[in-house]
């Protein structure tokens, strides 16, 4: 194939989280990535790319958008919450325009959930789904004369569908450096007065069994000098306020010190809000002096749960004792949301109960998740004794071996029922949250009405 004025889309949905307009302000940044990588690439200066960035887009506008633009490589950013949109879309696309090849990438583009009832069909009309950093692998991909079959298997990191299933290509080595990876902020490919994101590494220590973040190498962080450039591009933005993409900010000790060097030189944080996930077992002077720095920090602290055999299951190490400090130690700076899950397998209804309770019982807000079984996580890594059945739609758990259904819906409809006695609570297809009634809490979030969701599953079994 001919590189020469060939077109290029990249398409992304952002969720509808029940907010109005306020997810307006959240532009896609992975696909970003992704469109960067390819107009900073020489050898593709004379292709046409287009980013179809949607919110709640239905299948025949995003149909309607392709064909209009009828581009010979597709390449979508799948989600939960777009997964169903974007398997629709591209049987449709394919079958009307079968000599376009479409690339699947993001969190829920997994073999293990084209394997589930509502995906199968689609799977057939779709090239490859990319399985590592999708930078490179979607460059390269755009770099090919040739798009066959044969060709694509010539390339790391993919999983492609044969006759036999679903197979991988050779593994795709994680580049070391990330600096070489392009930045949609300093090529102005993101919208000003919005939400920005910042990234200063990429994987997670943890590795906890609910968790689809990847491994972390800590060698795998940005330099003191890509991040003051990218600090500067954003400040050009005029965010909103600066989301920090990472797993933590503390899980990574070295791209955090690379931070405050690029910071203590920009100057920005001092005057620009930032929202980060904050690791409470790893909480040191040293992050707090930062945190004292910035102009103003919402901090979310994942705690999943309090009883330490439910954490020993889940693979996640985490102390509890240490949470009521840290929430009093990072509410001087700003706010906090405390985080936990709905039906971790291992927990228990009335263990849930208590730590929903000492949750609430801190003066900060509370958010709560349901259990979802993930690609590369649950749904891959749980054993078969946790007899896990989830919403092949949704992911969210139905039933396992700690939580029988019928008390799982029981819970969930307490917690429902928590959210809408409280002035201040909201409800979610996914999540709970409790805002705390200070006036800075308030202030920030604002009083949106509950909205209560009702689904039907059919679940599957893990297997």
């Amino acid at each position: 194939m001919n590189n020469v004025h060939q077109r290029i889309a990249l398409v992304s949905l952002s969720p509808d989280l029940a907010q109005g307009d306020r997810m307006s302000i959240f532009p896609s940044y992975g696909v970003r990535r992704i469109q960067a990588a390819l107009t900073a690439d020489p050898a593709l200066q004379d292709c046409e790319v287009r980013l179809i960035d949607r919110r709640c887009a239905s299948v025949e506008e995003l149909l309607s958008a392709l064909l209009e633009f009828d581009p010979q490589l597709v390449g979508f950013s799948t989600y939960i919450w777009s997964m169903s949109t974007v398997a629709a879309v591209a049987t449709q696309l394919k079958q009307l325009r079968p000599e376009t090849t479409i690339i699947l990438g993001g969190p829920s583009a997994r073999p293990e959930v084209f394997n589930l009832p509502p995906y199968t069909h689609a799977a057939k009309f779709v090239d490859a789904l990319v399985v590592s950093d999708g930078e490179e692998t979607f460059r390269e991909i755009a770099a090919l004369r040739d798009r066959s079959s044969a060709s694509l298997a010539n390339v790391a990191g993919l999983a492609l569908l044969s006759p036999f299933g679903w197979t991988r290509t050779s593994e795709r080595i994680p580049n070391p450096d990330l600096d070489t990876i392009a930045s949609p902020f300093l090529q102005k490919l993101m919208p000003a007065n919005h939400v920005a994101y910042l990234e200063t590494f990429r994987g997670c220590p943890l590795s906890c069994m609910f968790c689809q973040w990847g491994v972390m190498d800590s060698k795998r962080r940005f330099s003191v000098d890509y991040l003051k450039r990218e600090l500067r591009a954003i400040k050009e933005t005029t965010p909103q306020f600066t989301y920090l993409v990472d797993a933590a900010l503390n899980l990574n000790l070295a791209a955090f010190r690379n931070l405050v060097e690029a910071d203590n030189e920009v100057g920005f944080f001092a005057n620009n809000p930032l929202i980060c996930e904050v690791y409470p077992n790893l909480l040191t002077s040293e992050h707090l002096r930062f945190l004292e720095k910035s102009g103003h920090v919402h901090a979310g602290v994942g705690v999943q749960s309090l009883d330490p055999k439910v954490l020993s299951s889940a693979d996640r190490p985490f102390k509890p004792q240490h949470l009521r400090p840290v929430i009093e130690q990072l509410l001087q700076f700003g706010l906090v949301d405390v985080e936990i899950i709905l039906g971790l397998p291992g927990d228990t209804p009335d263990q849930f109960r208590r730590t929903l309770d000492e949750a609430l019982s801190l003066s900060c807000s509370v958010r709560v998740f349901r259990c979802l079984i993930l690609p590369d996580a649950l749904m891959t890594r749980a054993p078969r004794e946790y007899q896990i059945r989830f919403d092949p739609h949704t992911l969210m758990m139905t039933s396992c071996h700690t939580w029988p259904e019928r008390d799982l819906v029981a819970t969930q409809e307490y917690v429902t029922g928590l959210a809408d006695a409280n002035p201040y609570g909201l409800t979610g297809d996914y999540w709970w949250h409790f805002c705390s009634d200070t006036p800075a809490f308030l202030r920030a979030y604002g009083y949106i009405p509950a909205e209560n969701t009702s689904l039907n599953p059919s679940p599957v079994e893990v297997q």
